[in-house]
């Protein structure tokens, strides 16, 4: 294929943007893993032992979901990249795609922000690429 028939320009930043956001949700979950204290800076140090230790146990629960949800996004956008640029022919469906697993991507923890805007920036490009006329 000659240059101009696959989107490119789409594939990368869409490319990026999957292994920055599986990047920071992997980073992420190793600091949890470890015991990293994210969620001892939200809640006030005077609550009761048992009020605390339970406020703590189910927001471990949903930052853990959170951080699991961030991997599964990182990887959908990953794997939609990679078949943008092995089928051009349907590069709007899987912009689609890359678009709105960035959008969601920014309300979870996950590559640093900057990978949901290249996905944005990646979807975008991607639905509107046009093939190259000869």
């Amino acid at each position: 294929m000659e240059a101009g028939e696959k989107p490119v320009e789409a594939f990368v930043p869409s490319l990026l943007a999957g292994l920055m956001i599986i990047i920071g949700a992997i980073l992420r979950i190793l600091l949890w893993l470890a015991g990293y204290p994210i969620w001892s800076i939200l809640l006030p140090p005077n609550l009761g032992g048992l009020i605390w230790g339970f406020m703590v146990k189910i927001m471990d629960f949903w930052l853990f979901m959170m951080l699991l949800a961030s991997l599964l996004f990182g990887l959908v956008i990953t794997s939609s990249a990679l078949i943008l640029y092995n089928k051009p022919e349907q590069a709007r469906t899987w912009g689609n795609i890359v678009l709105l697993a960035s959008i969601i991507s920014i309300l979870i923890p996950g590559g640093f922000l900057i990978g949901s805007v290249l996905g944005i920036m990646g979807g975008l490009l991607a639905i509107t690429w046009r093939r190259l006329k000869t």
